[in-house]
């Protein structure tokens, strides 16, 4: 009903349009594009060809392009087929049945590509009108759907054969078999998600199907994967560039000893088998590694990012927060090794200090992401060094730094212009003109949390944003 409205206005407004057209230009010729498109209305977008409508649709939210479709036939025509991409969680159904809401869907666009129904709650019935109203589909999302089972699967892949993406994180229900049914039919799979799915070692087995077309792989949280199935995994698929195995309790670094030198991510956060041997194993056979997560991998110490450092210099982001033990000896490593590194979680560890933060002034320029939750020996010294050295940090973490105060948070303010992100919630003292500084020399910053610290009673903090820019401020009242 909303949508229709809209299209009532801009309909009236495309008519205003051809009405003042014609008085100025004397006349209301028209052209026969096709024989049926007007030369004087906004509807020539139809001269325009599919690739650029494609893009000029990019820009628009669904429910406006649904505005659009409904003003007149010529919009309709101009604008249905660039829709390749649809998020039914970003449209409001006001109680409307999915099942009903996806035919409606089909109907207006007839040549999507990529759906995702991500939280949708889609069960069975859903499902089969997916298959049957959207034949062209080649990305699929249907993560969070608990309702699907392995026979739902099976239909997809009997239905869509040519999907390339398909997610099915969450979908607790799917097991091996289901998993099987599926890839008997699709087979130009290049990433698959199945986070949290009853998969085990004997469903990775079936994976050989896809072997030469799969480059993104996710199986977080499948607990009862083993080093043995990972290993067979490693083995049939040389072209996996990413891998993620968080939560893999019983999966260690050994098992991607033999891993495709083109990996590229590799997730084992969570996985508290494994070691430095075991992600020295990973750093030598994969030399190109940008991304690699070990959180809360115990075992994890500084002798890990010694071996990124002199493996992986192409190394972009590392996790390595409450692992084991990381002082500054392995940061500093890593910041001479890897200069290319952006993201950095340290959360946790204690025993980084300001000698950490120089060496990455030092040697990591391209730092935009920096987590220090908890670090408690870091000062304000350390992280204007830094602030200093990586002008395009956008996001830091010192909660609990309580050393961390209003001069880092000054420095923040003159050097680091693109920062979107700051959290200082029981750290040391911030002043109310520091949080001024910071408001005039970082504008695009979204999000400051300056946990329960109280602004003196006379002041009053007034942020300059940007229309539609959202910005979350915990501590200071905004007016």
């Amino acid at each position: 009903r909303g949508a229709r409205a809209r299209a009532g206005g801009a309909n009236c407004r495309a008519c205003s349009f051809r009405q003042g057209v014609q008085q100025r230009g004397g006349g209301g010729g028209s052209s026969s594009l096709g024989g049926k498109m007007e030369a004087d209305i906004p509807a020539g977008f139809s001269r325009l060809d599919v690739d650029t409508l494609a893009h000029v649709a990019s820009f628009l939210p669904c429910s406006e392009v649904l505005g659009l479709d409904c003003v007149c036939r010529e919009w309709a025509c101009a604008f249905r087929p660039p829709r390749l991409s649809l998020h039914i969680t970003r449209v409001s159904l006001r109680g409307t049945p999915l099942s009903s809401a996806l035919r409606a869907f089909a109907r207006r666009f007839p040549a999507l590509s990529t759906l995702s129904l991500r939280g949708s709650d889609a069960c069975g019935r859903d499902v089969g009108v997916l298959c049957t109203s959207f034949r062209s589909l080649i990305s699929l999302d249907l993560s969070g759907c608990d309702a699907l089972q392995d026979a739902h699967v099976a239909a997809i892949g009997a239905a869509l054969p040519q999907l390339q993406m398909l997610s099915l994180s969450g979908c607790r229900d799917v097991s091996d078999a289901g998993l099987a049914a599926l890839l008997a039919h699709c087979r130009s799979l290049s990433s698959l998600l199945l986070g949290w799915c009853d998969i085990s070692d004997f469903g990775l087995l079936s994976l050989s199907s896809i072997s030469t077309s799969l480059t993104s792989l996710d199986l977080s949280g499948c607990a009862m994967l083993t080093d043995r199935g990972v290993a067979a995994l490693m083995r049939r698929c040389p072209r996996l560039a990413s891998l993620q195995l968080e939560g893999c309790r019983e999966v260690s670094g050994w098992a991607l000893a033999t891993v495709t030198p083109r990996l590229r991510e590799l997730t084992l956060s969570g996985a508290t088998l494994v070691t430095d041997a075991g992600v020295g194993a990973v750093a030598r056979a994969c030399t190109g590694l940008r991304q690699i997560a070990l959180r809360q991998c115990r075992s994890i110490s500084d002798a890990a990012l010694a071996t990124l450092a002199a493996h992986c210099a192409s190394l972009t982001a590392l996790d390595v927060a409450r692992c084991g033990v990381v002082t500054d000896r392995g940061v500093s490593k890593l910041a001479a090794g890897c200069s290319q590194l952006a993201s950095l979680q340290l959360e946790g560890h204690a025993d980084v200090t300001d000698a950490s933060l120089h060496a990455l002034a030092a040697g990591c320029p391209k730092l935009s992401l920096l987590n220090l939750w908890v670090c408690s020996n870091v000062t304000d010294a350390g992280v204007a060094a830094l602030a200093q050295a990586c002008p395009n940090l956008t996001s830091l973490d010192v909660r609990l730094c309580s050393k961390v105060g209003a001069v880092a948070v000054s420095a923040l303010a003159a050097h680091c212009p693109s920062l979107t992100a700051l959290y200082t919630e029981r750290a040391g003292p911030v002043d109310d003109e520091a949080v001024v500084r910071l408001a005039a020399g970082c504008p695009r910053l979204a999000l400051l949390d300056l946990g329960m610290q109280e602004p003196t009673p006379a002041f009053s903090c007034r942020w300059r944003t940007s229309p539609g820019q959202a910005r979350v401020f915990r501590g200071y009242e905004c007016g």
